[in-house]
């Protein structure tokens, strides 16, 4: 392997060839990488000509060819940054011709873009792969293309060739000149050529600074690995490139994720795959199956279209089954595909009559509506259904049915009871609109009606205000605004409209005769209704429910459904929890190796005594995050020290215990292992959780535990005297590894004109001068190496740069950065780490005032705060960018905070814990609503992968560091504080 940083110069400018393999994925950079990009490079050209930038890795194999011929190479890694380069190099010739600069715009063509002499491919410095090659090209050769095209190479030559246009604008063209000089000398990319290894492989290890590698690029990758080279060009067009168009957006449907699908595809055999093992999953079926590359695709192509079904099933054939395809991706569930696609290869494959799928689809709009309408919980979903394939014996219906029955399907009493109450509008708007369609279309009309061009109307207004709101309250009573709250967003409070804005708050009588006119026939009920309170809603709610349980019915003579109770479950989930830990301690017990054991806890972990202070071990499960963890953890008073032996141990600990544990050198220190995506809801489940958990902390206690007892005790016989000596570290690490820590106390000492010195202390060595309290450096021994761990300021570029350079690093908390030092490491990069101690002593020498000014910031906000005299209570002033706020309700509070570098002021609400999503997503539902009552727009971000959903609005264009800024931003954060809790606090008592 052959490393070194180049400039784009020596990259573009050779006679060199870059090609991107078929396996890569698309040109997918977007505007915050080239934001990113434009950002470096403006500021590149103010820092004149000595300016550097580092991009990233180049990674690459030379692809063969004869002498006198170009020198190509296969892009591994880079394929992303080096597209971008060439684009706007493009875009900068393109105008520096406009402007006739003709000398600057054939510099960049002749000897950054093509190669002149060459024909065909060849001529081309970078030929990217087949999708965008076509548009590559053209923009190259300065030919027509589709300017509106959605591709991202054409986005991102568009977005350039904008900024260029408005530098030649100001500056003409001396500042496209700087432009150039700074692409071609002050941007670089480490490049690395490899020689021997397989890239695919390759591939399949990176992740490096571009964007991540999805589980489909990988899947894809690994194809393409078993098609010879000569062959790939015939597979990519013939098989792989019309199977992976089959995602893409079509005739106004969305495209469809890739990764899902092969997921989906890989759990319709009844095995549960995770997320991020998809890739992995993939791998171990195509081994078992050992089928051919192009008969691989064969058979993905045939599920392919299975899965495009469930995302449109407008385009099935069959009017039954199109039916019951749109009803169950109405109802938002798309844990549910691998059993689909497993019922329907069944019925394709003639292994299913299609009355029996029909049934069986039937059945499972049941069971998920039912439940959901009663509140029940869908978290296991994603596992229930890979289940329920596993259940299938010889009557898929039957076998589907009973597994129904064992997860909990409310039968009809349960079910009506719920839905008269439920507020289905707030809680599932997905279901509700489904549901009211459903109604709609049930009735038999004499003109037809499209329910889906229809809106929700509320009969009882959401908000009682305007010329109609005394008529609805006396309608509702004394106890109004209770009944309005109750009912309001119930099944019986709901119709269909085609002009719901025009109706709003008016009073009854006039909605009335506008519902007796449509051709709604949902609407015809009101013919006899005089008046609308909350008798009326409940009535007709009954009357709505007697029909819904018969559209989506459960067999008769299944068990009685008992459902769950708010203020049970927690005392359920306490003795559910004793149980739990009570099972796994009768696991241990019966193993002779536990001596001590711990009586059971409803807590959700569980610890176990040891003869040792010196460390603790724990058996704990996160609900939220779905992980079981057994894990053995260090005392901090000793925990480095005892760390770092047991690290020197590491392989024969491994072997010891039979699997690799976490090894965490921060925070928690100590080992740990983790199960993840399991839930302990279900006792049908506990058996594996179990025997897994008792054979982790079984290993733990053997293997682990009597190694911290012997360093523990010879700690003790050591004096309490914090410092040590050279002699005895020079013992415990040995000669070469105390070598490093002088290599970088030599570097140091070049920096700077004081004299720094290394210091011996018990548990690490530092670097630090005589008339300094503060280290600048210090060292954690590891084996055959140590870390270096500082405060950087700027720590993520300089992380990036060492990255870059080939250096390994780890970001830790308290701003530390550790970078690993070896034999050789100082001799290598010695330049980059010297630029790099330089920084960290000046930087020590300077301090910090930031955390004294976000304190007094913080200070004079509570001030203020206090001073209204309303329900808001600060928290102490820290030195930290935010500050929360409690609401008094459990994973629900309010939040202020500032961005210096990004000048603006935010306030928001955050949502964590087992509700977060249920809430977040109800109250995006009202958002149109939400939005008018705060006055603006308000940004929301969700997602399934975060621990906390966020609501928020932004004060922009704000110096927050100015201290004449204060007052106006802190009066800005309290009223938008206490407005957000007007407006979010009684929705979210509400949902609970």
């Amino acid at each position: 392997m052959e490393a070194s940083a180049k400039p784009v110069a020596k990259i573009l400018h050779s006679s060199d060839q870059f090609l991107v393999p078929f396996f890569q994925r698309a040109y997918k950079w977007g505007p915050k990488n080239w934001n990113q990009l434009q950002g470096d490079l403006w500021g590149l050209m103010e820092d004149g000509r000595h300016g550097k930038h580092f991009l990233g890795p180049l990674v690459c194999t030379a692809d063969g060819g004869m002498p006198g011929e170009i020198s190509a190479y296969q892009l591994i890694d880079g394929q992303q940054r080096l597209t971008t380069l060439a684009l706007l190099l493009a875009g900068l010739r393109d105008v520096a011709q406009e402007h006739e600069f003709a000398t600057l715009a054939e510099k960049i063509n002749e000897n950054y873009l093509i190669h002149k002499h060459e024909r065909g491919l060849q001529r081309y410095k970078l030929v990217p792969r087949t999708g965008d090659r076509e548009v590559f090209v053209a923009i190259v050769d300065q030919k027509p293309f589709d300017r509106q095209s959605s591709l991202q190479i054409v986005k991102a030559y568009e977005f350039f060739g904008k900024h260029i246009r408005r530098l030649a604008q100001a500056e003409g063209e001396k500042g496209l000149a700087r432009l150039f000089e700074s692409v071609t000398s002050g941007l670089y990319l480490v490049v690395i050529v490899i020689n021997e290894e397989n890239p695919y492989e390759i591939f399949e290890s990176l992740n490096s600074t571009g964007l991540p590698l999805a589980e489909s690029d990988l899947i894809r990758n690994y194809l393409f690995m078993h098609v010879a080279q000569d062959d790939q060009q015939e597979f990519h067009d013939e098989h792989w490139d019309p199977f992976e168009k089959m995602f893409d957006a079509a005739d106004g449907f969305p495209a469809v994720d890739a990764t899902s699908f092969y997921r989906n595809f890989l759990m319709r055999r009844g095995a549960y795959s995770k997320p991020k093992a998809t890739f992995v999953d993939f791998k171990a079926y195509c081994e078992e199956t050992a089928l051919t590359p192009p008969q691989q695709v064969g058979e993905l192509k045939r599920f392919a279209a299975l899965e495009l079904l469930l995302h449109r099933p407008t385009t099935c054939r069959n009017k039954q089954l199109t039916n019951r395809l749109t009803q169950l991706a109405a109802m938002d569930v798309a844990t549910c595909h691998p059993l689909l696609l497993n019922l329907l290869d069944r019925q394709g494959r003639g292994d299913l009559g299609e009355e029996a799928l029909i049934g069986c689809l039937d059945d499972l709009a049941s069971f998920v509506l039912r439940r959901s309408i009663c509140g029940e919980n869908t978290r296991g979903y994603s596992k229930w259904f890979p289940e329920a394939i596993r259940a299938i014996q010889d009557d898929p219906r039957e076998d589907l049915r009973g597994y129904w029955f064992r997860r909990g399907w409310p039968d009809d009493r349960t079910f009506v009871d719920s839905l008269v109450a439920f507020p289905v509008y707030r809680r599932e708007p997905k279901k509700c609109r489904l549901v009211l369609g459903v109604l709609e279309s049930n009735h038999g009309h004499k003109e037809k009606v499209d329910p889906s061009t229809l809106s929700i109307e509320h009969v009882l207004p959401q908000t009682l205000s305007g010329r109609g709101a005394a008529e609805w309250k006396k309608a509702l009573g004394a106890d109004w605004e209770s009944l309005h709250s109750q009912w309001l967003n119930t099944l019986g409070n709901l119709t269909l409209t085609g002009y719901n804005s025009d109706l709003s708050n008016k009073p009854f009588a006039v909605k009335r005769e506008a519902y007796l006119e449509s051709n709604v026939s949902l609407n015809k009920y009101f013919k006899n209704c005089q008046q609308w309170g909350a008798d009326e809603i409940e009535q007709r709610g009954m009357k709505m429910a007697a029909i819904v349980v018969e559209l989506w019915p459960r067999p008769e003579g299944g068990p009685e459904f008992a459902p769950s109770d708010g203020r049970k479950a927690l005392k359920q989930g306490k003795e559910q929890r004793a149980a739990y830990w009570g099972q796994l301690i009768e696991r241990l017990r019966a193993n002779p190796a536990w001596d001590r054991l711990p009586e059971t806890t409803g807590e959700s972990r569980l610890e176990m005594p040891t003869a040792t202070k010196a460390a603790t071990m724990l058996a704990w499960f996160k609900v939220g995050q779905q992980q079981l963890t057994a894990e053995l953890t260090l005392r901090k008073s000793r925990g480095r020290d005892i760390y770092g032996e047991l690290e020197a141990e590491r392989d024969a600990i491994e072997a010891e215990l039979g699997f690799k544990p976490e090894w965490n050198d921060h925070g928690r220190r100590g080992l740990s292992v983790t199960l993840e995506e399991v839930s302990i809801r279900d006792p049908l489940d506990w058996p594996g959780q179990l025997d897994w958990l008792a054979t982790k902390l079984t290993a733990l206690h053997q293997v682990v535990l009597p190694r911290v007892q012997q360093i523990d005790a010879r700690l003790d016989e050591q004096p309490e005297d914090s410092e040590s000596t050279r002699s005895s570290w020079e013992e415990k690490i040995g000669a070469q590894v105390l070598g490093l820590c002088d290599q970088v106390l030599m570097l140091v000492n070049e920096q700077s004109e004081e004299d720094y010195q290394l210091k011996y202390l018990k548990h690490y060595m530092s670097i630090a001068s005589e008339n300094e309290f503060k280290n600048v450096v210090s060292f954690w021994p590891r084996r055959g190496f140590v870390w270096m761990v500082a405060r950087p300021k700027n720590r993520d570029r300089w992380a990036k740069r060492f990255g870059a350079a080939g250096l390994e690093t780890e970001a830790h908390e308290n701003r530390q950065l550790l970078v690993r030092i070896e034999a050789g490491t100082v001799g290598e990069h010695r330049a980059i780490l010297a630029e790099y101690l330089k920084s960290v002593v000046e930087n020590r020498k300077k301090g910090s005032k930031r955390p004294e000014e976000l304190v007094a910031f913080w200070r004079q906000f509570a001030e203020r705060l206090k001073s209204r005299q309303g329900v808001l209570t600060p928290q102490t002033p820290r030195p930290q960018a935010w500050m929360d706020l409690s609401t008094g309700r459990g994973g629900v509070w309010l939040v202020a905070s500032v961005n210096s570098i990004k000048q603006r002021a935010s306030v928001g609400l955050v949502l964590g814990g087992e509700a977060s999503d249920r809430r977040f997503a109800a109250l995006q539902a009202e958002a149109t609503q939400i939005e008018a009552e705060v006055g603006e727009p308000v940004q929301w971000v969700g997602g399934p992968d975060r621990k906390q959903l966020r609501v928020y609005v932004r004060l922009p264009d704000v110096d927050v560091r100015d201290p004449a800024t204060h007052p106006m931003v802190q009066d800005w954060m309290i009223d938008k504080l206490e407005l957000f809790r007007g407006v979010f606090l009684p929705r979210v008592a509400g949902l609970d």
